[in-house]
């Protein structure tokens, strides 16, 4: 017996939101009028107390900021926290936009799965030297070529590689399809301060200068 289409139309739509009423969503919550970040760490213990929500074994496997130019300083506009549970191998990501006054709690992943690069190694954010430090020895590195090449934007990620590191990369302001979207990449030891490796090429190519 086939079914009457209104009634397949009915049943589909129940199924449908059913299903979205299992999925979970994004979650935003305002920050407080006196939240103040002007750094990474300044932002992790409210970022630390959202995942202990989430699951009380929770740890954090790295971080990654927006930082973005203003004058002569460089002032963070976002930061983003992954927390993992190693149990049930899934994490969660806590960004914080000081720029919209909000935080964001993504939905669960899943580690291991193709689409995703998180690990359960652990990131010391806590005890590594602060990523400013990074910041400003990369920008140091680089000398008047940030203003000269219009570099406006920096995202930094501290993550466990094959050692604890910030990789600091310069945004290429003028992007398009097909062009590199960093100038220039540079990689500091996160517990000594050292610069471990840089990549200058696309600045020199890009901005047509030596």
């Amino acid at each position: 017996m086939r079914v009457k289409p209104y009634i397949g139309a009915i049943v589909f739509l129940l199924l449908f939101t059913t299903a979205c009423g299992l999925m979970e969503r994004e979650k935003t919550k305002p920050l407080l009028p006196n939240f103040t970040m002007e750094r990474i760490k300044d932002g992790y213990s409210l970022a630390l107390s959202e995942a202990r929500e989430w699951s009380h074994k929770a740890y954090l496997e790295s971080v990654d900021a927006i930082y973005r130019r203003d004058r002569e300083e460089w002032k963070i506009s976002k930061a983003s926290y992954t927390f993992v549970d190693k149990d049930t191998k899934t994490y969660i990501v806590i960004e914080i936009n000081k720029a919209e006054g909000e935080l964001l709690i993504t939905p669960p992943g899943r580690i291991g799965v193709s689409t995703s690069i998180v690990t359960t190694s652990q990131f010391y954010l806590e005890r590594n030297k602060d990523e400013t430090e990074a910041l400003y020895k990369s920008i140091a590195i680089l000398g008047d070529m940030t203003e000269k090449c219009g570099i406006e934007k920096v995202i930094i990620a501290g993550a466990p590689y094959a050692y604890q590191g910030w990789d600091v990369r310069f945004v290429n302001p003028r992007w398009i399809t097909l062009s590199p979207l960093f100038l220039a990449e540079i990689y500091v030891n996160a517990e000594t301060g050292d610069i471990v490796r840089r990549d200058l090429s696309n600045l020199w190519k890009i901005c047509n200068t030596k």
